[in-house]
Order: structure tokens, then sequence, then C-alpha cells
């Protein structure tokens, strides 16, 4: 701009010059064409008509070659006073015209460096613009990048928590009903109550080992768990793994919300009495009697001396619906099998045969399978004797169905999650079978006398 004002200063300066000039040639030629035209009038007014005729009154005295010389040096005098007015006059309006186009070129050449400074400037706006983005997205990334590895390290931080957390409940997932100590594994709790409380634990048989069983080992598999109630609801009734899922009857399917619903259920339902597996331990009833209880399977205590379930094929009578039902299975294998065959084939032959868990006799569909075979069991099998009668045929007598039914529903909850696959065995053989199985236990019992416990009922 320093330049650009000096040149500026530099042409004005010049301009000026040049103007000063013309415009002294300008007065030059004005103030000759004045001088001019004072002559003019002056050989105007010796040539007018009264001179004229003065001349010519004296020039009829004259000789004729006097006569031509006035007229001569006058009208030499006009043509040289017209002759040279014009010329200047010409060169004034050319130099008024050269003025003109000096300051057209001029103003044309100021307006383009005035653009070409404004596109300059707005390049270097622009260029400084695009500098102030980048060095905003610069510094909003290196921001970015800060806030990220602060959370990272937030996120490891509370991860570290977390573990050392679940470390420190891992160590106390064993504690002692009797005192505030806990204990990482489970023996370390079974040495730490026979050793600082003897005499203390059970209130019925004060044996403190089987405090910890009763409350770490599960009455249905025997697993050994920090938390039963979780491992039941996980393991054993839960329809699903998801929060908040359902839990389901082992015996009927019947939903509820609590794992305390469900054992009472089994309890008065099914007669399942749901306590520890090991021998003696004492299951309070109802009824202000005494009953005796044994152990005869995992999971299960049954009542003795009340034979009340009998089944419908062979007319045996057991102890609970469960042994019952178990011995049930033994019939009717072969009608089971091609009812899932069946049903398995019809699903086949439909046309939405991808959807694997839709019912092929009423089309609904259903999320697990699971929750299929529950469906086909006791929404069609157990309910509908047509539907019944169209997987295994109409041939059937009541009675028989009736065994199906109970026949399929448990074989439905034994193998919930995949089709039974049982092989055909004779009825011959399980009676032969059964009478083995009697005659053992009859030898057992003769040999060694079962221990049971007497139970006082309210």
């Amino acid at each position: 701009r320093r330049v650009y004002s000096t040149r500026r200063h530099t042409r004005q300066v010049e301009k000026e010059t040049r103007y000063d000039d013309i415009f002294s040639a300008v007065t030059r030629a004005v103030q000759d064409e004045d001088e001019f035209g004072g002559l003019s009038r002056r050989l105007i007014e010796e040539n007018s008509m009264p001179t004229r005729m003065r001349l010519f009154s004296q020039s009829s005295h004259s000789s004729s070659d006097e006569e031509s010389d006035a007229p001569e040096s006058s009208q030499a005098l006009l043509p040289q006073s017209s002759s040279s007015g014009r010329p200047m006059r010409r060169a004034a309006l050319a130099a008024h015209k050269a003025f003109d186009a000096v300051e057209t070129i001029e103003a044309a050449t100021e307006e383009a460096f005035e653009q070409l400074l404004s596109s300059t400037a707005r390049a270097a706006q622009a260029a400084q613009n695009a500098l102030a983005a980048q060095t905003a997205k610069r510094k909003a990334k290196v921001e970015m990048e800060r806030r990220t590895a602060m959370v990272e390290r937030e996120k490891m931080r509370r991860e570290k928590e977390r573990k050392e957390m679940e470390k420190e409940k891992e160590k106390q997932r064993f504690t002692c009903v009797l005192c505030p100590m806990f204990y990482e594994r489970h023996m370390q709790l079974h040495k730490h109550i026979i050793e600082k409380h003897s005499g203390k634990g059970c209130p019925s048989c004060s044996q403190p080992w089987r405090v910890l069983r009763q409350r770490h080992e599960c009455f249905k598999c025997g697993h050994f768990a920090a938390n039963v109630e979780t491992h039941l609801i996980q393991k054993h009734y839960a329809i699903s793994s998801r929060d908040g899922a359902l839990l389901e009857c082992s015996r009927c399917s019947r939903t509820f919300d609590h794992l305390k619903e469900v054992l009472a259920h089994e309890k008065t339902v099914h007669g399942v009495l749901h306590r520890s597996r090991v021998k003696g331990v004492k299951e309070m009833g109802g009824g202000g009697r005494e009953i005796v209880v044994k152990r005869i399977s995992p999971g299960v205590i049954t009542v003795g001396k009340r034979a009340q379930f009998h089944c419908r094929a062979c007319g045996d009578a057991f102890d609970t619906r469960y042994v019952r039902d178990q011995h049930l299975t033994k019939h009717f294998q072969s009608v089971i099998e091609s009812v899932w065959l069946t049903i398995e084939r019809m699903q086949e032959e439909s046309p939405d045969r991808f959807l694997i868990n839709q019912c092929p006799l009423c089309g609904f569909v259903m999320s697990s399978r699971k929750s299929f075979r529950s469906h086909i069991i006791h929404r069609h099998l157990m309910c509908e004797r047509a539907a019944l009668e169209s997987l295994i045929g109409p041939g059937v007598k009541q009675e028989e169905l009736l065994t199906v039914r109970e026949h399929i529903a448990l074989e439905g909850r034994k193998n919930i999650a995949e089709p039974v696959d049982l092989p055909l065995i004779p009825m011959k053989k399980v009676k032969e079978e059964e009478n083995e199985e009697k005659e053992k236990k009859k030898g057992e019992e003769s040999q060694s006398k079962e221990e049971t416990v007497i139970i006082p009922l309210r």
C-alpha cells in the first residue's frame, strides 16, 4: 500500500504538470486567437465600405498598378488570419480530448487496481478464515482425543473397581450363618463351622455341616452354589435366561413370578418337598401327625405309607406323582415318539418351515423351542382330543388317551429342548426288569436297614 500511495502521488504530480502545460498551451492559443481577432477586426474596419469608397475615389486618379497593391495587401492579411486561427482551435480541441482520454484511462486503471486490491483482500480473508477453521478443527480434535482418553481412563478405573468388587464379593460368597465370617471356598466355610461352631448348626440334629448344605446345596441337582435361589432360577425354573423371566413349574409348566410361589405350588399340587438331599434332615409338614420321610431320588423327598398315585397302564401304586410319572414313561414310548415325529413332519411341510417354533396346528409362533413344546402339550394334546387323534390316530381308547396325555406332558417336561428319541421297550421286558428291581431292593433292605426320621406334623 505504501508503494501504491507513492506511485499514485507521482502520477498525480505528473498529471497536474500535464494539466498546467495543456492549460498554458490553450491559454497561449486563446491569446493568439484574441490577438488575431483584433487584427482581423482592424483589417475589416479598414476594408469597410466607406474606406473602400474613399480608396476607390483615390484610385481613379492613381495608376492602375497602385490600385491593385492595397487590396492585395489587405486580402493577404485576411487569408493569413483565417489560416492561422483554425489550427489553434483544433489544437485546443485535441488537447481537451487527450485530457479526457488520459482521465478515462487513469480512472479505468484505478478501478482495476481497486478491484485487484479488493480481490486480494478477499483472498487474504478467505485464507485467514481457512487457517482459523483449520486451527479450530485441530483444537477440537485435540479436545476430543483428550476427552476420549479421559473417558477411557474413567472406564478403565470403573472396570478395575468393578473387578475388585467382584473379587471381594467372590471372597465373600460363602458367608457363615452363625457369625459374620466369610470365605472364598465352601470347604473353608465348612472347616470354619466345624472348628468354631462345634455343637451349633441344625436346630434338630446339632450338626453344623448340615447348615452349610442347607444354605448352599441345590436340592434338585446337588450343585454347590453361593446363592441357591439364584441357581434354581437360572438352571431349573426360568423359561429363558433374560432378566425378569417367568419361573416355570418343573411338573406342569405353569409359570410364576417368584421362586417361593413355584416351590409352594410344587409342594401343594405335586407333592414335592424341597429340602436337602442328605438323609436324616427333618421336614415339617401339616396335618398334626408324624410321617416318615426318606430320600429316593435327588431333589425329591417322598412321603411313605401313603401310596396314592397309581399307574393307569399297569395299576402299580407309588408314593408321589413324580415317581409314578417316571414309571409311566415305560409304557407308551412308541406313541410319544410318533407324536413328535408327526409334528416335525408337519413343520417341514409347512410353507413357513423356517419358523421352527411355529405351531403346525394353529400357526402360533413361540419365542423358544421350550415354549413351542409346552404349547403343543398343554394347548392341543392335553386339551383337544381331535388334535391328539390327528397326531396318534383315531383308534385309541379313552383310557389310553388319558395315559398318553400324562406321558406326553412328562416327556415334554423331561426333554423340553429337543424331540423325544426313546427306544422301543417291550412290555414283557419292562415287567421283568421291574420284578428284578423289586427283588434287588428287598435284598438290600434285608442287609442294611434304611435310616428314617420321625417328623411331627402340625
